[in-house]
C-alpha cells in the first residue's frame, strides 16, 4: 500500500497558480472596506424599520398645564411583588411640554 503523500497529486494542487492565488487574496481585502460598508447600511436600514414598527403604536397626546397624568413606578420601588401596580398617581402636570408620547 502507497501512502497518501507519496500518491498521485490531486487536481487542485496540479492546477495550483501561486501568483493568481495571492493576486485574488489582495483583490478580496481591497473589496473588504466595500462589504463592511454594505452591510454597515443594511444594518442601519434594518434598525430604521424595527423602530418605526416599534414606534406605529405610540399614540400622541399633549398635555396642559395642570392635567392629571400617571406616572410609571420604577422596579426599586415595587414593594409587593408582581402584583404591585405599574403605575403612581394621579399626579398635577405643573409643567406644560409641547408633546408626549404614550404608548
Amino acid at each position: 500500500m502507497i501512502p497518501v503523500e507519496i500518491g498521485e497529486p490531486s487536481l487542485r494542487r496540479q492546477t495550483l497558480d501561486l501568483d493568481l492565488n495571492k493576486e485574488s487574496l489582495m483583490v478580496g481585502l481591497d473589496l473588504i472596506n466595500e462589504l463592511r460598508d454594505k452591510c454597515k447600511i443594511r444594518e442601519e436600514a434594518c434598525k430604521i424599520r424595527a423602530t418605526r414598527r416599534y414606534n406605529s403604536k405610540v399614540k400622541p397626546q399633549s398635555f396642559q398645564k395642570g392635567d392629571l397624568v400617571l406616572r410609571m413606578c420604577s422596579d426599586a420601588q415595587k414593594d409587593d411583588g408582581k402584583f404591585s401596580s405599574n403605575w403612581e398617581g394621579p399626579f398635577r402636570d405643573v409643567t406644560q411640554q409641547p408633546e408626549e408620547h404614550i404608548t
